[in-house]
């Protein structure tokens, strides 16, 4: 894992709590399937890196124990936190800077190993003499040198000197600032600088990469290569998995364009799926070609029938496909990803939100970004676009969204520091309408950030907040998606306050692409379909466009692969080597003029 846990929640915002240093260790000591913990209560404003500090353990070591808590921890909350401490890794930080580490899965032999990176069985045993006895999950492997994989772009001579471009830390700067600086991970600094495990200090050398190429005109550019390359071949035809709760007794009698056609009045779990089936459909017969076909299969996953969950992916079919969209819900997504992470097959949630289901699985993706993402977008959209005029966050004072709230502004100041060179925080936070008043600024445009979804919160404050801006300038309010399905939310307040929000995709019924897509859908089902159609017509393409230019392959390099779709774009991010893919691209939309439009 090697501070993966630790470099994602850095990204989430998250700090050291003050509050953890009054902390005490817990004494109830108990033992779980053979296994010693101590069974932690979290304390009001305690942070998982804070409790791993109490417990002197690396908090992978606690994650591992407690999936969920990748995706935040709660007052009041009981974690297992190891009693003893996890064997260290037997490796030097010399030897994570001179090899590929792999780190072994479920299941994993070395020859699975040995195909996935193209080296020999006995070259892996080689450098690892326990590996000849047998492997363990978790284990870690030394796999081949890494000055063996330089991978050339028409390159006739190499990068001169060291391998690496050092950078004196200056004043002030964590390693969350120089990876943003640099645009490396987090996980790939670590690898290169070992010894920043512990922080780094003033005018301390540490390695940031190849990043700038060589001025000369017959060289192009070195790339020095700390991720898988694609190198599996093409085939003339993909077997698509999609996994839906289409909620049918048989999946081989499922007719679901006739079901679609007859109008029926599907619950709403099934409405999202035949829409995305649709969508994925549509996007599927405009790639088909006579040298690359799309053979689909439909999986009927009934979210809460975890048996049939399992029966469907022991099925023959399942463990023949190149790629699955689906299911779209967590607890079926993490039964499937789990046996899809076994047999070698790429799988992607368009709906997940968690990012807890790409722990620990290569194979895995998600096309729609966590709240946590959306929030820090958000907070660089509004450092980019607003900066030099008057934002002001409003706290709701509820204690489910403060997380959020710490997250925006945390992550404002950082970007603002990094990209602006700015270390002042230029964010107000204040609460309540006396608050709101004081903060209105007269002779700038003023912005108020208001992270909350509390409809009953939102009406009154908002109703508030236009009693007092009556009179005055224009105010515009920046707030949730969820805010446009509240029933007693006053769309006047939206129009007046020109409303901006976030979201993982916008529909732009204007577009000739959109118009095609609704055009060929009222063809077919005469009635106009639903976001979920659009969104399943761009996921697919992206996919299904990846997989036909790079070959089965193509799921290790998504971070490379930037799209902009018809309603979604594709901007992938990989925390670390050993996890899956986050989608962390959003749209901006604003609500003016009693219309929804795309943000500059």
């Amino acid at each position: 894992m090697r501070n993966f846990i630790f470099t994602y929640l850095l990204i989430l915002g998250f700090t050291f709590s003050a509050c953890s240093q009054t902390a005490t260790k817990s004494l109830n000591i108990q033992t779980i399937n053979g296994k010693k913990f101590y069974l932690h209560k979290v304390e009001k404003g305690q942070s998982l890196y804070a409790i791993s500090k109490l417990y002197e353990i690396d908090l992978n070591a606690i994650v591992i124990e407690n999936p969920d808590a990748i995706d935040g921890i709660k007052p009041g909350q009981e974690l297992k936190v190891p009693f003893e401490k996890p064997k260290t890794d037997e490796f030097s930080p010399a030897d994570y800077e001179k090899y590929q580490i792999h780190k072994v899965a479920k299941g994993e032999t070395l020859y699975s190993i040995s195909k996935k990176y193209n080296v020999t069985e006995e070259s892996i045993a080689a450098l690892n003499p326990l590996a000849k006895n047998g492997l363990k999950e978790g284990q870690q492997l030394k796999i081949v040198e890494r000055k063996k994989q330089v991978v050339s772009n028409n390159v006739s001579n190499s990068l001169p000197g060291e391998a690496f471009e050092m950078y004196k830390v200056e004043k002030g700067e964590t390693v969350y600032a120089i990876t943003k600086k640099f645009g490396i991970s987090a996980d790939d600094f670590y690898l290169w600088n070992p010894e920043a495990k512990s922080g780094v200090k003033v005018e301390q050398m540490v390695r940031v990469g190849a990043k700038k190429p060589i001025k000369d005109s017959t060289i192009k550019q070195n790339v020095v290569a700390l991720v898988d390359t694609i190198v599996a071949t093409k085939k003339p035809v993909y077997n698509i998995g999609i996994m839906m709760p289409f909620q049918f007794n048989e999946t081989d009698f499922i007719n679901v364009d006739q079901l679609v056609k007859d109008k029926q009045d599907f619950p709403s779990t099934q409405t999202i799926a035949l829409e995305l089936y649709q969508g994925i459909k549509y996007a599927i017969d405009s790639l088909q070609t006579a040298d690359c076909k799309f053979n689909i299969q439909l999986f009927d996953t009934q979210d809460r029938d975890s048996a049939q969950v399992f029966k469907v992916v022991k099925e023959n079919g399942f463990r023949e496909l190149d790629l699955c969209i689906g299911p779209v819900y967590n607890s079926s997504f993490k039964v499937v990803a789990e046996n899809a992470k076994e047999l070698g097959i790429p799988i992607v949630t368009p709906l997940t939100q968690q990012n807890k289901v790409l722990f620990d699985n290569v194979f895995a993706s998600k096309t729609t970004p966590s709240n946590f993402t959306l929030i820090e977008t958000l907070a660089e959209f509004v450092v980019d676009s607003f900066r030099t005029h008057n934002v002001v966050m409003i706290n709701s004072g509820k204690p489910k969204e403060q997380a959020l709230m710490k997250a925006f502004k945390l992550h404002y100041n950082d970007y603002l520091s990094i990209v602006y060179d700015n270390s002042k925080d230029t964010v107000q936070e204040v609460k309540g309408l006396a608050g709101a008043k004081s903060a209105y600024n007269p002779n700038k445009k003023n912005y108020y950030v208001i992270i909350s979804e509390d409809e009953v919160y939102l009406t009154d404050f908002l109703t508030q907040l236009n009693t007092f801006i009556d009179k005055k300038k224009e105010l515009n309010v920046i707030g949730l998606r969820k805010w446009i399905s509240l029933e007693h939310l006053d769309s006047e307040y939206l129009n007046k306050f020109n409303f901006l929000y976030p979201s993982s995709y916008f529909i732009d019924y204007s577009s000739e692409f959109v118009k095609k897509a609704k055009k060929a859908y009222y063809a077919t089902y005469f009635t106009d379909p639903e976001d979920y159609y659009y969104q399943g017509i761009d996921i697919a393409l992206y996919y299904l466009e990846a997989l036909k230019k790079y070959g089965p392959d193509f799921y290790k390099n998504l971070d490379q692969y930037k799209k902009k779709g018809a309603v979604m774009d594709f901007n992938f991010f990989r925390p670390s080597q050993t996890t899956g893919f986050d989608n962390r691209s959003l749209k901006m939309v604003r609500y003016s003029d009693y219309k929804y439009s795309k943000a500059n």
